[in-house]
């Protein structure tokens, strides 16, 4: 017994006409001898493409380039026979063609920053609007290693964070249009190039647009860069490599500290050192006495010590907030506030 053809595919989606089109079909019955594809105007039902009666087991057919025209409606019709004289023929089915969208991006050939925000375009020939978007981004050899997943929502930009120093990577934004045509920028390569990684910081939140969704994004914290005067060098430290100052050498930091801002140093001293640690500008800087036994800092000229204790053999953490410094020891399990 042969049954009518189902699942026929494309079904209620736009297509785009100047490309070839796979369309298909499930037959649930006895086996296909043959099949017919036509493909009617759906205003006037005028016949446009006729596959002819083809001997085929084969629930496919591929409708040649340009056959059809886009920004119109049609409708399809798929029969099959299993012998001479036996032959169903499929429900009406209806399709749009569109023209694919264009999705561009301009990438820098060259991004200097640890995170980097892309921004794309997307244009479509008959005006029809995306209904979601994504971006990808790709090691050099292609491998996935961040993707953003669908996003319902008309702004098409993503930032990407913790991008490699010396390190090739590829991204790709995919725009799906409200009828299913989807269009891409490709995969566009860049490098990535800094002396230093930036922080990420203040968190914003944005309403996603039918998903019910939020999205999170930060901001770069300031960044304090420091002058080393002296000799100095890198050894293994609390985190891999860390920077040592020699005798009679000065890390200083010129610019001042905002007051919403928190900064933390890891500092290793040798024994029987005194004197300033760090100085953040003219008027402020942290040290050890080590006549006094005590740390003490110096703010618009004001000292203030304090509590006595024993300077710590090795790494502790140095908190410097608006309100507050924090010393913290690892070693000896010990905290000083100096407020």
């Amino acid at each position: 017994m042969l049954f009518t053809p189902t699942n026929l595919s494309p079904s209620n989606l736009s297509i785009d006409a100047t490309l070839p089109n796979l369309f298909m079909w499930q037959n649930n019955g006895d086996a296909q001898t043959n099949y017919q594809l036509k493909i009617y105007k759906n205003s006037d039902s005028t016949l446009i493409y006729n596959s002819t009666k083809l001997t085929s087991a084969d629930n496919f057919h591929t409708v040649p380039a340009n056959s059809l025209t886009n920004n119109i409606e049609y409708k399809y019709q798929v029969s099959i026979w299993s012998s001479a004289t036996i032959t169903v023929n499929s429900e009406f089915v209806f399709i749009k063609t569109n023209s694919t969208p264009t999705v561009s991006m301009t990438v820098p050939a060259t991004i200097t920053t640890q995170s980097y925000q892309f921004i794309a375009t997307y244009t479509q020939a008959e005006n029809i609007p995306f209904q979601k978007w994504k971006m990808i981004l790709y090691n050099n050899s292609n491998e996935i290693l961040d993707n953003t997943d669908y996003i319902y929502d008309y702004n098409i930009k993503h930032t990407f964070e913790g991008l490699v120093a010396s390190t090739t990577y590829k991204v790709e934004c995919i725009a799906e249009t409200q009828y299913g045509l989807i269009g891409t920028t490709g995969k566009i390569s860049f490098s990535v190039a800094y002396s230093y990684p930036g922080s990420a910081g203040e968190l914003n939140t944005q309403i996603l647009n039918n998903i019910g969704g939020i999205k999170l994004t930060w901001n770069d914290l300031n960044l304090i860069e420091g002058t080393v005067t002296g000799t100095y060098e890198y050894v293994n430290g609390k985190f891999n490599k860390s920077l040592k100052l020699l005798d009679s050498s000065l890390l200083t930091f010129e610019k001042q500290i905002p007051l919403d801002f928190t900064i933390n140093f890891w500092v290793k001293l040798e024994s029987g050192f005194s004197g300033d640690i760090i100085i953040l500008d003219d008027d402020f800087r942290i040290g050890w006495d080590s006549t006094l036994n005590r740390f003490y800092y110096v703010c618009q000229y004001r000292s203030v010590c304090g509590i006595q204790t024993t300077l710590p053999t090795d790494y502790f953490r140095i908190g410097i907030k608006h309100s507050k410094i924090v010393i913290v020891s690892s070693t000896t399990s010990y905290t000083e506030i100096i407020e």
